[in-house]
């Protein structure tokens, strides 16, 4: 759906998704870049913090990459 920019369908289905995999960080990622994607940073701030978190509870091989779009959006939102 983002790549055909249909991204409040998108959003739609990465909430979804969501509901069925609570623990998954890509899930939270995923919503969290539909809604960057829809220039809701500050709704995407708290999504991106549980992936990075759920990473590092999980020990997952994506917990530096989370970190750094973390801090990226982080960084975005303050300078707004």
């Amino acid at each position: 759906m983002l790549r055909e920019k249909k991204v409040k369908k998108a959003i739609e289905i990465f909430e979804i998704n969501l509901k069925d995999h609570p623990d998954s960080p890509h899930v939270y990622r995923a919503l969290a870049t539909a809604l960057i994607i829809d220039d809701n940073l500050v709704a995407a701030l708290p999504l991106q913090k549980t992936a990075y978190e759920l990473a590092v509870k999980q020990n997952s091989e994506y917990e530096s990459f989370y970190k750094q779009l973390l801090t990226e959006l982080e960084n975005k939102v303050w300078a707004n």
